[in-house]
């Protein structure tokens, strides 16, 4: 069965470790950033199948994260 992996980002820790515990418990791999430029950091280097912008995610920094994915 292959992975799916996918980037999430956040500003509050909190959801982002229970969306993060959440998404594991379901069997995907997760990668966790805090900041957009983070994110965009990492899709660029590493292959995702789906990238989560969390609620706290303003939406300026949401189009920003959206333009470059």
């Amino acid at each position: 069965m292959p992975l799916t992996v996918v980037l999430t980002v956040g500003i509050d820790s909190l959801l982002i470790a229970t969306s993060r515990s959440m998404l594991q418990s379901a069997g995907y791999v997760v990668i966790s950033t805090q900041t957009v430029k983070e994110a965009i950091d990492q899709f660029r280097v590493g292959d995702f199948d789906l990238v989560f912008a969390g609620d706290s995610v303003s939406p300026e920094a949401r189009s920003i994260l959206t333009a470059q994915v």
